[in-house]
């Protein structure tokens, strides 16, 4: 996926703490009733981990 800087991805229905984000300096990650946001705030590629019913679902994020 790609993305703007300033961006926001939102994930709902997962639990605090679970949603991964390497390197997370390219991002700022909030979690509140249910849904992590996740502001792109600096250019570069971040690569985005989502476990879910027992696998881990990867997504790599080019951030322009």
């Amino acid at each position: 996926m790609c993305f703007a800087t300033g961006a926001v991805l939102r994930l709902q229905g997962i639990g605090p703490g679970l949603v991964t984000v390497t390197p997370a300096s390219l991002v700022s990650q909030s979690y509140e009733g249910g849904v992590v946001d996740i502001r792109l705030v600096r250019r570069g590629t971040a690569t985005v981990n989502i476990p879910q019913d027992g696998q881990t679902y990867t997504i790599t994020v080019v951030i322009r």
